[in-house]
């Protein structure tokens, strides 16, 4: 049984891991945001400036699929963890028992997660108390609060965007004057 243990503990490490890289890259987003924000609102919202807004938006949408394919990942392990457990649980009502082989317990976890994993899902929960609970916040997912940080991001770009679109058309300042030469021919 201490092999399974150890298993259940790998798997859990791994879990533990992509929620760290999730937070690490969406840490990093945030700052190159606030230093592009920081940009556009130095450069007063002129067309210049447009290049920093379009690279907002970008970043907020790598952020949310970056987040997504954490999340995906996550639960992708906790299935396989779920499948341990059971095993685990299995052995203790019957000592006698044989465990399943590590590898066909990766492979159900694996399958389990393939055939139920839904992404973007915005609503509902996997667990029936969580849906019973009074309080909203109760019910809600942390993963889509987490998803929802780059893209404020993103949305935050399009809105400079379209200032700076915005601020471009109206703004009547006086562009570079044009000089034609024009040749006169001696009459």
């Amino acid at each position: 049984m201490d092999h399974l243990q150890n298993y259940y503990e790998e798997h859990a490490q791994q879990a533990r891991q992509h929620e760290d890289q999730r937070e690490r890259v969406t840490n990093i987003i945030l700052s190159i945001a606030g230093a592009l924000v920081g940009l556009i609102t130095f450069a007063e919202l002129s067309l210049g400036a447009l290049a920093a807004s379009l690279t907002l938006i970008a970043l907020g949408v790598f952020g949310f699929f970056f987040s997504g394919k954490h999340y995906e990942r996550f639960k992708y392990h906790t299935a396989i963890m779920k499948r341990i457990r059971d095993e685990i649980d299995k052995l203790r009502k019957d000592s006698s028992s044989t465990p399943a082989p590590l590898a066909q317990l990766r492979d159900d976890g694996e399958e389990r997660h393939y055939e139920k994993f839904r992404w973007p899902q915005f609503g509902g929960s996997n667990s029936e108390s969580q849906q019973a609970a009074t309080s909203w916040i109760a019910r809600q997912r942390v993963h889509v609060f987490r998803e929802a940080v780059p893209l404020m991001v993103a949305a935050f770009g399009i809105a400079l965007t379209a200032a700076i679109v915005i601020k471009a058309l109206t703004t009547s300042e006086p562009g570079p004057c044009k000089v034609k030469i024009v040749s006169c021919a001696a009459q």
